[in-house]
């Protein structure tokens, strides 16, 4: 028997569904005290939520707003007249989280110094560069003079503004879906669920979708029993049709490249992939591995001739992403 639960989820939401604040309520089954009233967690809430809101933005004050709980929306409407909010004339009625609900995973910025998130505070990027964010004056100098030299802002700005100059170039990709994934306000989680890529490799490019075993054991409780594509043998049935891609179970030979691949329409046309597949997702990990040896290394390390070695040994860092996704290598 569990000795907490969630005893009620409070949720505050634009009107195109994106999240501005949550807080939740919990119980024990050993409680001696009354239940905790709603109004004023709802209230907070709210009031938190207008002057910083989830996932940053400007403090913003509804005009209107609707509750979904009959008894709180009875509840909350004589609080709300010192906010300068209306309430709606009745409640949400049958409202209920889509099947399609997704958290959106809009980027959340924070001080480059404290750490402090934009939903915690207002924080503003540095004037010359616009690559580091600070909450205040005094987080911006004790940035701009740290020691030793090498470390601090004032060394780095001029550098940092010229990383800035090649956003566009960047974020310059032939895929269909290049403006939405390069975007300031990108939803990773609704990009995925909205073409269906919640299994498979794809589950570790979500946060909300739980990523499989693949049967040793890793996660507390789990059963130790291969997930499918490992149990059939076959090393692309994690890329299945989703979003109208896909690798086929035996991929036909494609015709050996006369050169090395420089870009991602270069493979993609070699492979017969169209540029709306988001395949390049996963692919990413093995192919900048891949362009790091054909075409970085021999420019900027030719002493090392490394495309005529027999063998390479490449040891990667951090190689948890790597690993998630181990047969996209293959």
């Amino acid at each position: 028997q569990p000795l907490w639960r969630v005893e009620h989820l409070l949720l505050v939401t634009d009107e195109y569904g994106t999240i501005l604040g949550f807080d939740f309520l919990l119980g024990g089954f050993l409680e001696t005290a009354g239940p905790e009233p709603l109004e004023p967690r709802a209230l907070a809430l709210l009031c938190y939520t207008m002057f910083c809101p989830l996932g940053s933005g400007e403090p913003r004050r509804p005009k209107l707003l609707t509750v979904g709980d009959p008894a709180l929306h009875k509840s909350l409407e004589p609080l709300l007249a010192r906010l300068g909010v209306r309430m709606s004339k009745g409640p949400m009625r049958g409202w209920g989280p889509k099947p399609t609900f997704s958290f959106p995973t809009t980027r959340v910025r924070a001080c480059h110094v404290c750490k402090r998130h934009s939903f915690e505070g207002q924080i503003t990027a540095c004037q010359y560069c616009r690559a580091v964010f600070y909450c205040s004056e005094k987080c911006r100098k004790l940035d701009w003079s740290r020691s030793p030299e090498d470390i601090g802002h004032q060394f780095w700005c001029q550098r940092m503004a010229g990383y800035m100059s090649h956003a566009r170039e960047l974020a310059n990709l032939p895929f269909t879906f290049a403006a939405e994934v390069t975007s300031d306000t990108f939803n990773k989680e609704g990009f995925l669920l909205a073409r269906g890529l919640t299994r498979g490799y794809w589950v570790a490019e979500s946060m909300l979708v739980r990523a499989p075993d693949y049967g040793l054991g890793l996660q507390k409780g789990s059963a130790r029993t291969p997930v499918p594509f490992l149990q059939s043998g076959n090393p692309f049935e994690a890329l299945r049709p989703e979003g109208g891609t896909a690798l086929p179970p035996a991929p036909p030979e494609p015709p050996m490249p006369r050169t090395f691949f420089a870009s991602w329409k270069e493979y993609y046309q070699w492979r017969g992939l169209p540029l709306g597949a988001p395949l390049a997702v996963l692919l990413t990990y093995p192919l900048t591995t891949y362009y790091i040896i054909t075409q970085l290394a021999p420019q900027h390390f030719p002493e090392l001739n490394i495309l005529n070695k027999q063998s390479l040994k490449i040891h990667l860092v951090e190689a948890a992403k790597e690993f998630a996704v181990l047969m996209v290598f293959w």
